[in-house]
């Protein structure tokens, strides 16, 4: 009994070992991602009827409308500041980069500054850069609007999102620093200007969360945490930009000078709203794979400017995800190889894989509800894999050791009984009884 426990011990060491290494090397952790996809897909989308957020798009109808190729004048973005401070927004945030001049068209570049001293708080997109070399050194630098747009009533923020190893964004910046300076990222920059104003940006990280204004963010990574999508792409009112410069002021081509957003100001669309103006249209190119990429049976990718969205409204509602403490993981992880170990030992294999399967039906029960309740992601991916290849080592052992037995057995009693003797007993498991057994025969004779 000593000897088989140590084993046990021994075998769910060996698993762990096996298990981390497989996840160091990243050779699990396209599962692991795609069970938190999973999980958003088990508990739908999330209202945002009374959300602050609202989105401004280049969309493919505002190519129609306006007749225009990309990129757009700048005049047009100067016409919607303005339109949507007559609208009673509370703050634009611009998924559109302006980080170089216009060098045939000066004047739009000054149409806008003008725009952005309007007296709204204004976010404009700047980006971060890293440049690879040949002799494989890498430079990183800031690259941040024209300098024309930076005044005291706006300030900038970096519009770069981060993929997992899948291509798919789960995550969102929180910070970057290049050359001792603090940098945010839209949505960050957006919620701290909402809590803070135009005042320099003070953090704090410790314990794995990330203190600023009054938010404690879990940090899913040094610098990033998961973001709550609400849902698939579009759940967020969305509005063409075409749409925005559609007021009485402007003339659009043709038939489409509708005056709409003349309703718009009488609805109060944009009153007291937070609205990011970005790209949604396919051939700009800024389109992202998200958990709710393929959903409701629709795939449908989601624009970078929604990804913003999200991840404001995750700050907003403080809806943060947070992952369970390593430690625990290790211990579920070491504690199931053991159990698996057990059954393994003193059941038969069917019964051991109907026992298990039952167990990994309520991890997988108990992971959705940590998530639906507490936003808790809870990998399963990691714990089934223990049990897998604890009770695969185990039968691997269980055979092994069985079939040294019965080697044993064989060479010990083959030179005292007959050979069909020594197979009975291997095949039953059950020792021959010395002095003989007192049996009822039938016997037939016949010529």
């Amino acid at each position: 009994m000593r000897q088989t426990r140590h084993t046990m011990i021994f075998i769910s060491l060996f698993v762990v070992v096996i298990i981390y290494g497989l996840k160091f090397l990243g050779v699990t952790t396209h599962l692991e991602l795609k069970s938190l996809d999973v999980l958003f897909h088990v508990r739908g989308e999330r209202s945002v009827d009374d959300s602050p957020v609202a989105i401004v798009a280049v969309d493919d109808a505002s190519f129609i409308s306006l007749r225009q190729k990309w990129p757009f004048p700048r005049r047009y973005f100067a016409t919607c500041i303005r339109h949507l401070l007559e609208a009673g927004a509370r703050m634009i945030v611009f998924d559109i980069e302006f980080t170089e001049y216009s060098l045939n068209q000066p004047e739009e570049d000054s149409l806008l500054a003008v725009a952005a001293r309007s007296g709204i708080p204004i976010i404009f997109a700047g980006k971060l850069v890293t440049e690879r070399y040949a002799n494989g050194t890498t430079h990183s630098y800031a690259l941040p609007p024209i300098r024309e747009l930076l005044n005291p009533a706006t300030q900038w923020a970096y519009a770069n999102i981060s993929h997992d190893t899948d291509g798919f964004i789960r995550r969102y910046h929180l910070y970057n620093s290049q050359r001792g300076k603090l940098l945010l990222p839209l949505s960050l920059a957006a919620y701290w200007y909402i809590m803070q104003g135009n005042r320099p940006p003070d953090m704090d990280y410790r314990d794995g969360f990330l203190h600023i204004a009054d938010l404690s963010i879990p940090c899913y990574t040094s610098n990033t945490m998961l973001i709550n999508f609400y849902g698939p792409a579009g759940h967020f009112p969305t509005y063409s930009i075409a749409n925005i410069l559609d007021g009485e002021d402007i003339a659009l081509p043709g038939d489409e000078d509708t005056d709409i957003f003349e309703i718009h100001k009488m609805e109060g669309t944009f009153q007291n709203k937070i609205v990011f103006i970005g790209a949604t249209a396919e051939e700009l190119q800024d389109n992202k794979f998200t958990p709710f990429f393929y959903y409701d049976g629709k795939k449908r990718k989601m624009p970078g400017v929604e990804v913003h969205a999200n991840a404001l409204q995750t700050l907003i509602d403080r809806a943060f995800i947070r992952t369970v403490a390593p430690w625990v993981e290790f211990m579920l992880v070491f504690m199931l190889s053991f159990a698996v170990g057990g059954c393994s030992q003193f059941f038969r294999p069917v019964i051991s894989v109907l026992v298990w399967l039952l167990v990994a039906a309520v991890l997988m029960a108990m992971t959705a509800g940590l998530f639906l309740q507490w936003q808790y992601w809870f990998d399963i991916i990691t714990p089934l894999n223990a049990m897998a290849i604890s009770f695969a080592l185990h039968t691997v052992y269980r055979v092994l050791v069985e079939q040294r037995q019965k080697g044993f057995y064989r060479r010990t009693f083959q030179h005292y009984v007959a050979q069909n003797v020594v197979d009975a007993m291997l095949n039953t498991g059950e020792l021959p009884q010395f002095g003989g057994e007192r049996r009822e025969l039938t016997v037939l004779f016949s010529d």
